[in-house]
């Protein structure tokens, strides 16, 4: 069975790589998991990191199929493992980039607006949801920083 997470330390930064390119990196619990102990690793090896999707895509967001048996209850508890992962990224000791390219939806979306750095390529902007308009190239490349 392929890995769902690839880790790599390379020149004293950590690569974390959603790694399930045929479901689009869409995250399902155990990538959720596999993510939370990447990133506490990376705190205690690297002095930066970066999070991205093998294949074509970022991430295609939560994986429904998991959540299709959830009440919602479960969904609240379930939303707080992102939130715990979500705190050690935002907190750490080190800084976390996110390298985004193709599909960036809803949980793979909700990584890079907290202490991560996201740049648009030459041909894509980055947007928000809802009508939230585009993000310029030197808004989305701020990092550290909560505007």
């Amino acid at each position: 069975m392929e890995e769902l997470l690839t880790y790599a330390v390379e020149q004293e930064i950590a690569l974390i790589g959603l790694n399930r390119p045929g479901k689009r990196n869409a995250i399902n619990d155990a990538l959720v998991e596999g993510l939370h102990a990447a990133v506490l690793r990376a705190g205690g090896e690297a002095k930066a990191a970066v999070i991205f999707g093998h294949g074509e895509h970022f991430s295609a967001g939560l994986d429904l199929a998991e959540h299709i048996e959830r009440t919602p209850l479960q969904g609240v508890h379930h939303s707080r493992k992102w939130h715990a992962i979500f705190d050690d990224i935002e907190r750490g000791a080190i800084p976390f980039v996110a390298a985004l390219h193709g599909a960036v939806v809803a949980a793979g979306s909700s990584l890079p607006p907290r202490r991560i750095c996201a740049s648009p390529t030459p041909r894509r902007s980055l947007r928000c949801p809802r009508g939230g308009g585009e993000f310029s190239s030197a808004a989305a490349a701020r990092c550290g920083s909560r505007g």
